[in-house]
């Protein structure tokens, strides 16, 4: 079941799990992960939420939330070692995949464009 991230410390608890898990799996993604998270809580909906994966009463790797009416999942893949965006849910199709390599003005776009983005593309 999702944990609702409620406070500044939730969050600071959720990217502490993260990144510590990130030298476990692999460094493609630290950077570009702290980054997202920022893009994240600046472009979400206002009234939406920060959800994320619990696993035996810890939080894990997915974080949902909603942008421009839209729902998405951010999740670490394995197999890529990159965070993915996907539409609506892990099953949904994977819009972006995002890494160190990418640069900030590339991953703040890359998040804008979740609030334009049209259903039909």
């Amino acid at each position: 079941m999702p944990k609702t991230i409620e406070s500044i410390n939730d969050l600071q608890e959720y990217l502490s799990g993260v990144m510590f898990r990130a030298d476990h799996h692999g460094h493609e993604f630290r950077e570009a992960a702290l980054i997202l998270a920022g893009l994240i809580v600046l472009y979400k909906d206002h009234d939406a939420e920060l959800e994320v994966r619990t696993r035996n009463e810890s939080m894990a790797n997915i974080l949902w939330t909603t942008i421009q009416g839209k729902r998405y999942a951010f999740a670490y893949n394995h197999n890529t070692e990159a965070i993915e965006i996907r539409d609506r849910n892990l099953k949904g199709p994977a819009l972006h995949s995002i890494t160190n390599k990418m640069s900030f003005a590339e991953l703040r776009n890359i998040v804008k464009s979740l609030r334009t983005r049209n259903d039909s593309v």
